[in-house]
């Protein structure tokens, strides 16, 4: 059973007024996620052990009255929206007790660093903090990639037995044909353009986001979850001009789960959804 995603934003107004002191903290009010789950934000502003002064530490913790195993991500943002700091945590998944010690950073972002008005981290004084979570099921099972995908992945990165190639900022990526034309019948379709055998230009779009396409052509392989929060409009987009259905389908569910499409970004999202 795939993990339950969500991202919880947490507020901590006058962030410049909170105790400043190594050793002293501040409680983030409390946020239920959409599978029930209740959790805090604890915050010591400067710091919370000897080695840890002059830091912003930072803890989530599990507020509810149930055990929670989930791997998890701190993301800030300056006041543009765009990614400041991202401490991903999201390697190995953590049991989080039920009115527990919290898990998280004692050194995670600098308060000079925040308090530094070019950086416009602060949002009319006050720190905004996302939490990404990956929630397990305790009773879930690990369910290895299967054979034949990881096989498919392997023909992608070997460049020996491509036919057709593609340059993506001046960057060249290799595939095959009969790959594309049973998968990607209108990425296939770039093909004919060129019958010398040059390599294909693909312009509007970057090798990261062009690989993203390929593997999951080749693989159905979902891009990690902080990838899709931090590039979901990009892969969106590619998506839908090379015809990968399921790729666009599957970007747009872990957006929606994981709460990204907001009532302040739905704005920035209106564009997009209208063009495809």
């Amino acid at each position: 059973m795939p993990p339950k995603l969500a991202l919880l934003e947490f507020k901590f107004e006058d962030f410049e007024g909170l105790p400043s002191e190594r050793g002293q903290s501040t409680w983030s009010e409390e946020l239920t996620d959409p599978h029930g789950n209740a959790w805090k934000l604890l915050l010591y502003p400067c710091g919370d052990r000897r080695e840890d002064e002059g830091w912003v530490s930072i803890y989530l913790c599990n507020s509810g009255e149930n055990d929670v195993c989930a791997k998890y991500s701190f993301i800030m943002r300056n006041a543009s929206g765009e990614v400041h700091t991202e401490s991903n945590r999201e390697k190995a998944t953590k049991l989080f007790k039920a009115g527990g010690d919290g898990r998280g950073r004692g050194k995670w972002i600098k308060r000079s660093e925040i308090l530094d008005e070019k950086n416009n981290i602060l949002l009319d004084g006050a720190l905004v903090v996302d939490v990404h979570l990956q929630i397990k099921e305790p009773s879930s099972l690990h369910k290895p990639p299967s054979s034949l995908s990881i096989k498919m992945l392997q023909l992608l990165e070997n460049m020996d037995n491509a036919d057709v190639s593609f340059t993506v900022e001046n960057n060249l990526v290799t595939a095959h044909k009969l790959i594309l034309s049973v998968n990607a019948p209108v990425l296939f379709d770039f093909c004919g353009e060129n019958n010398d055998g040059s390599p294909i230009t693909i312009k509007d779009t970057t090798t990261e986001i062009f690989h993203i396409v390929l593997r999951y052509v080749y693989g159905e392989e979902i891009p990690k979850s902080a990838t899709i929060l931090n590039k979901g409009k990009d892969i969106i987009s590619a998506a839908d001009r090379f015809g990968i259905v399921g790729l666009k389908l599957a970007v747009e569910a872990i957006l929606v789960e994981s709460l990204v499409l907001r009532i302040n970004t739905v704005a920035d999202w209106l564009p997009l959804s209208e063009s495809k």
